[in-house]
């Protein structure tokens, strides 16, 4: 063999190991964003429309908001955040069976939040667990209601 082979050889291995390096770096990564996104939360997969398309997160319900991250996202911020008093759900409407392989007996919600009207698919569920949320209030919001 030439010296040039085996060089091109050492280069090429080098190039595989970088890359499969990267990509168990991003796959860790990952799995630690999401353990630390989670830790301690009921976490609900819920897919978000943006624009024609949609886009599979999770969501966390909190005592005053909804918070929802992006899966495909390296970011600890959620990407939308939506309180409780300015939430309002619509019916829920059967989702297709092929919209969201990973979600069971998905619907599709009409949302809106504040201006802003947007579309969500989720389990079904998810959704009961979701509607109480918002229907319902903590201690001290509402307060004045006779």
């Amino acid at each position: 063999m030439s010296k040039e082979f085996q060089h091109s050889g050492v280069i090429a291995g080098f190039v595989l190991g970088i890359i499969v390096a990267l990509v168990v770096f991003a796959v860790v990564a990952f799995v630690v964003r999401n353990r630390s996104i989670n830790r301690g939360r009921t976490a609900y997969l819920v897919a978000l429309q943006v624009g024609g398309h949609y886009r599979l997160g999770q969501a966390q319900i909190s005592s005053s908001s909804v918070r929802w991250f992006p899966m495909r996202s390296m970011s600890m911020r959620p990407a939308h955040v939506w309180r409780r008093g300015d939430l309002d759900l619509g019916a829920p409407r059967k989702a297709p069976k092929t919209s969201f392989i990973s979600i069971t007996e998905a619907v599709r919600v009409r949302c809106t939040a504040d201006s802003d009207t947007f579309e969500i698919t989720l389990n079904m569920a998810d959704y009961t667990a979701l509607r109480s949320w918002s229907e319902s209030a903590p201690p001290g919001i509402h307060a004045d209601v006779a």
